[in-house]
């Protein structure tokens, strides 16, 4: 795909570089449900925000405006952005001096020419991709934006529970393939060359070309009520030791697992792309 300046995309599967969740038992449940050692009861459950229409016995914990809240019994619960953070919303940060600007800049491992051609699907540089999520931001933006907030990127443990939700969902939605009204991707639409050489066979497309509007398709929707987790951008986590991560795929992804739930792509922390993004977490507001 020609936005690569990663080192590929894999399944998480087996992989290291997880950052443990906030307390030990739930770190064990997510090493448990990852090893296939547990799989009666993969996730432990998850909940949406009390905002969102949630009842029960942690209905006093609640999330700041446009977050979902993700419960785990036996752990402190955390939210999650419910979209992914727009351009709109970025250059709020950068008005106020706690971000750099993101601008139409690529840093990845291309050609100058294809670099200068990717420019104008960044976000960042074009007032009419407010609604859309920010992109062609590296890390250090994506922290630096989450700080500005008083929020976080999330871990990669935090990341992949919220995908798979209670019952470990191959995709976000479910278990089943996606279809043009669930996920942004790369089917006969996309706007540059796909990633691996070939397109998602849907017909007709997702309609995007390119990026979305952010949470505009809701039939994609993962347990917790997050959208967007698979496709439109790839998000940004948190990591441990030298390299980063991004999850969940984005609008180059032509491969049916590059949008799945246990996908992730290793990169440099100086990515800028116009396919990758993030999101942040916070901690549950008690009342």
């Amino acid at each position: 795909m020609s936005t690569q300046g990663s080192t590929g995309s894999q399944s998480s599967s087996g992989s290291q570089g997880h950052t443990p969740m906030t307390s030990a038992a739930a770190l064990l449940a997510w090493h448990l449900w990852r090893t296939g050692e547990n799989t009666a009861d993969p996730v432990p459950a998850l909940t949406q925000s009390r905002d969102a229409g949630q009842t029960g016995s942690h209905a006093r914990a609640t999330c700041p405006s446009g977050m979902v809240r993700v419960a785990i019994p036996g752990a402190t619960a955390f939210c999650l952005d419910r979209t992914e953070v727009t351009s709109g919303d970025y250059q709020r940060c950068v008005d106020s001096r706690g971000c750099p600007a993101a601008g139409a800049s690529i840093v990845a491992d291309l050609p100058t020419e294809e670099i200068d051609r990717q420019r104008i699907y960044c976000t960042g540089a074009r007032q009419d991709r407010a609604a859309h999520p920010i992109n062609c931001v590296d890390r250090a933006m994506a922290q630096a934006y989450c700080s500005w907030r008083r929020a976080r990127l999330p871990t990669e443990a935090e990341w992949e529970l919220a995908a798979r939700g209670n019952t470990g969902r191959r995709f976000p939605w479910g278990n089943w393939a996606p279809a043009a009204n669930m996920v942004n991707a790369c089917g006969p639409e996309c706007a540059l060359r796909p990633r691996r050489g070939r397109r998602l066979p849907r017909p007709g497309g997702d309609a995007f070309p390119s990026t979305m509007p952010a949470g505009a398709l809701l039939a994609g929707a993962s347990e917790c009520g997050a959208l967007d987790l698979a496709g439109n951008v790839a998000e940004w986590v948190a990591t441990d030791g030298p390299g980063a991560i991004a999850r969940g795929g984005g609008w180059t992804d032509d491969a049916v697992d590059g949008l799945q739930s246990t996908s992730r792509r290793a990169l440099e922390v100086s990515a800028r792309l116009p396919d990758l993004g993030f999101r942040c977490v916070a901690d549950v507001v008690s009342e």
